[in-house]
């Protein structure tokens, strides 16, 4: 999950570094399918002997994005080009996933007009080619998202004392954040005092002048250079989330705490 602010224009969607949408070839023909409210997966579990449930943990499933297009390519041969390309961005990748960035007017409120990135696999696309005399191909293409949450802006500090206070706008909580950790010679611990005490703390102490990369999402620690540290974590850590709102993280064993973190929206 990357931490930087996708460039994107209004009506613009990229993926594998191929933009769509407004000011290019590929024309967005209609609203993209899948952005509305999913259906909770849920353990609420049936009451014997009476009516109703009793409430378990409601999660999300994974979302398939539907995105319309319509390709000019001033001639047959210009559009075919224009065809390999988009199925060639499309294509499925088999084992890794990657981001889809979209910019839409209102997709984090009314009035917002915010790049949002989801996390997934492209699944192909399926296309029209009843035009392709005039140059033209309609085409409808697919990107699932494993991970259903749009990652807005990211949101950056840093504190030296022992406090942290983030403040996240979006309407779920988010684990999109990467923290760095400078050590004083002490044993960091990172407690989310607004997320039930949960915690990143390290078994032994970090020393002064080193610096820990902390990724939430990934749940990995590694140096600056990213070599791999996760054996240095206690293993009484528990990870935390962020949460929309007012996040309040107290910081232990540490000379600096640095953040970058982005807002999570269903």
């Amino acid at each position: 999950m990357t931490l930087i602010a996708p460039s994107l224009e209004r009506w613009q969607v990229r993926l594998r570094g191929l933009t769509l949408g407004a000011g290019t070839d590929y024309d967005l023909t209609g609203p993209i399918g899948g952005l509305g409210a999913l259906e909770p997966r849920t353990t609420d579990r049936a009451l014997t002997g009476d009516n109703g449930a009793t409430g378990g943990l409601d999660t999300l499933p994974p979302r398939s994005l539907y995105i319309p297009l319509a390709m000019h390519g001033r001639s047959p041969a210009g559009a075919m080009e224009l065809l390999r390309a988009l199925k060639a961005t499309f294509a499925p990748n088999p084992t890794g996933v990657e981001d889809l960035d979209v910019r839409l007017p209102g997709l984090t409120g009314a009035g917002d007009d915010e790049t949002l990135t989801w996390r997934g696999r492209p699944r192909g696309i399926v296309d029209d080619l009843e035009l392709l005399r005039a140059g033209e191909i309609a085409a409808l293409a697919r990107f699932d998202a494993l991970d259903p949450l749009g990652y807005g802006t990211p949101v950056t500090g840093a504190t030296t004392t022992g406090t942290a206070r983030l403040r996240l706008a979006g309407d779920w909580p988010t684990r999109a954040a990467v923290f760095a950790v400078a050590g004083n010679g002490a044993r960091p611990v990172i407690t989310s005092t607004t997320d039930d005490g949960r915690l990143v703390a390290w078994a032994t102490p970090l020393p002064d002048g080193a610096t820990r990369v902390v990724d939430l999402y990934a749940r990995t620690v590694t140096t600056m250079t990213g070599v791999d540290r996760y054996g240095e974590l206690d293993a009484a850590s528990t990870w935390f989330r962020l949460l929309p709102g007012a996040n309040t993280l107290a910081v232990a064993g540490a000379a600096e705490l640095s953040w970058s973190a982005r807002p999570a929206y269903t």
